[in-house]
This record gives structure tokens, sequence and C-alpha cells, in this order.
């Protein structure tokens, strides 16, 4: 995924974004040429596209080992850029899991196709996972 690179300067009502390019050495150069106290802030182009075009929400779980849901919710206010999905194993009880999802129904299916490879692969209990390969 592309970034773009702002150059801003300024806070709060001050804050102003001077110029927008498309790499960090060219945002850095405009910074020492003509915006000496400017800094430069990343951002991700079309992050998650392909999601937002399916109408996808995402969803944060609680699982058991046995697979049974503990807790389910929708966390459309969740702002930051999420691979297809995350989980990590709490206390080798629970897998907490946050994915793209059509519905609750849709994000249970899918943690438990990963419950059960993470078990298959003998990976429960192990700290964190991303896996950005997932479908």
């Amino acid at each position: 995924m592309k970034n773009i690179y702002l150059v801003s300067e300024g806070s709060y009502s001050d804050y102003s974004i001077s110029a927008v390019f498309d790499s960090e050495e060219l945002a850095e150069r405009y910074i020492q040429l003509y915006c000496k106290g400017g800094a430069i802030e990343t951002y991700k182009i079309n992050p998650n596209k392909r999601e937002m075009i399916l109408g996808y929400s995402i969803y944060y779980l609680q699982m058991d080992k046995e697979g049974n849901t503990i807790k389910i919710e929708n966390r459309d206010n969740y702002t930051e850029e999420l691979p297809k999905y995350w989980y990590y194993v709490n206390n080798k009880e629970k897998i907490n899991f946050m994915c793209f999802a059509k519905s609750k129904e849709h994000a249970v299916k899918i943690a438990n196709e990963h419950r059960t490879r993470i078990l298959a692969n003998n990976e429960w209990g192990l700290n964190w996972h991303e896996r950005k390969d997932a479908k």
C-alpha cells in the first residue's frame, strides 16, 4: 500500500498543510528548502479499500479454546488500519480476535476457522500474531 507525505506547520488553530508528496525524500527536501519548521506526516492511500467497497465492518471477538464465543461487538469507530485480521491469546484461556466481516455470524465463522488453524499449528498460547495473508 502506498503512502503520502504531508508537510505540516503549526498546531491547533494555527495548523496547516503546506504540501503533499508521494515520497518522504521529497517532503524532507521541501522542508529543508522552504519550510524549516515543518513536520512530515505519513498516511496510507486508500486504506482498507477492498473492505470498504464490500461493505465489511470491523468486529472484535473473544473466543475460548473450544470455539465458544464469549464476547462479540462491532467496532465501526475503530480508526486504525487493520490487516485482514489479527489475534492474540489472552492467558492461554481465550483468544482476542479482530477482523473484517459482513455480519456477526460471518465474524464468528472467520474466527473459528483461524482458531482451528491456530490449534492445528500448535500456536495457541503464543503472545501475539498478525497475519496479513489471511482471507
